[in-house]
C-alpha cells in the first residue's frame, strides 16, 4: 500500500502485537534463563520500565525464583545509562554492537548489573559506524509496532535531530515504512516493514465475521433447504423437483 491507501491500524491490535513481540503477553514470557538471555540479545536495548514489565510477565507465567534467574543471568547483562536518567538493559556480548549509538555521546556509560563500570569499545570508522547504527536501529524497531519520534526519543534517550535522518535512511532502504497511521494517534509513525505486514494481516483476520457452527438439531432444516423441500411452486414440476 502507498501511505494514502494504507488502512489505519487499531491501537488495541498494535498493543497486542507489541506485547507478544516483547514477550510480555500472558503465556509468552521467557521459559528459562537461556531464553531470557536470547531475548535480551535479540532486542538489543530494553528500556528500564519495559525491563520491569518483562520481569513481571516472567513472574506471572512461572512459579520459579525470579531472583535466582537474575543471579544466574546478572553477569551477562549490562545497564546503559544516560545523563538524563535514561537506563536500558542489554546483553554484555552485544555491547560492541549497540555502542555505536552511545559511545561517542557525553555522559553515556555502560555498567554491569552489579554497578561495576565498564569501558565502551573503540568506535569504528565513520562509514562503518553509520552502517552499524542503521542495523542496530532496524533490529531494535523489529520488536515494536508503529512508533512516533517522541516515543523513540523517550525509549532510547537520543536526540530528535539524530533519529530523524537515521529513520529516513531506513525508509529509503524500505526496511522501515513511514506515514503509518494508527486510529486516534496524531503523530506520524514509523514501523518495521515486516511488522506492518503482520499487523495488516492481523487486522484483516480480526475484521472477518466469526460464524458460529449450527447445532445438529438444525440438520433436518438444512437438509430440507438443500433438497428444495421448502421451495414454493405450482404444478407437477414443483412437486417432482425435491425427489428427482
Amino acid at each position: 500500500f502507498t501511505p494514502e491507501l494504507r488502512p489505519s491500524l487499531d491501537p488495541e491490535l498494535v498493543a497486542e502485537f507489541e506485547a507478544r513481540r516483547r514477550r510480555t503477553a500472558e503465556g509468552y514470557a521467557p521459559l528459562d534463563v537461556p531464553d531470557l538471555l536470547d531475548l535480551v540479545k535479540d532486542r538489543l536495548l530494553i528500556e528500564a520500565q519495559e525491563w520491569r514489565d518483562l520481569l513481571t510477565a516472567i513472574r506471572a507465567d512461572h512459579e520459579g525464583d525470579l531472583d535466582a534467574w537474575l543471579r544466574d543471568a546478572g553477569n551477562r547483562l549490562v545497564w546503559v545509562k544516560g545523563p538524563g536518567g535514561n537506563a536500558m538493559a542489554g546483553a554484555l556480548e552485544m555491547v560492541d554492537r549497540f555502542a555505536c549509538l552511545y559511545a561517542h555521546r557525553p555522559g553515556w556509560r555502560v555498567e554491569g548489573f552489579d554497578g561495576q563500570a565498564m569501558e565502551w569499545p573503540v568506535p569504528d570508522t565513520a562509514e562503518e559506524s553509520l552502517a552499524q547504527v542503521q542495523g542496530v536501529m532496524s533490529q531494535w524497531l523489529s520488536h515494536y509496532g508503529p512508533m512516533g519520534l517522541k516515543r523513540m526519543v523517550a525509549l532510547l534517550g537520543l536526540e530528535l535531530i539524530d533519529l530523524a535522518p537515521l529513520l529516513e535512511s531506513l525508509v529509503a532502504d524500505r526496511l522501515v515504512l513511514g506515514d503509518v497511521q494508527v486510529e486516534g494517534w496524531a503523530e506520524q509513525c514509523y514501523c518495521d516493514a515486516g511488522n506492518l505486514e503482520m499487523l495488516l494481516r492481523m487486522g484483516r483476520r480480526k475484521a472477518k465475521p466469526m460464524l458460529e457452527p449450527l447445532g445438529t438439531d438444525c440438520l433436518p432444516l438444512v437438509t430440507a433447504v438443500e433438497q428444495g423441500l421448502l421451495d414454493h411452486g405450482d404444478g407437477k414440476e414443483a412437486l417432482y423437483k425435491p425427489v428427482v
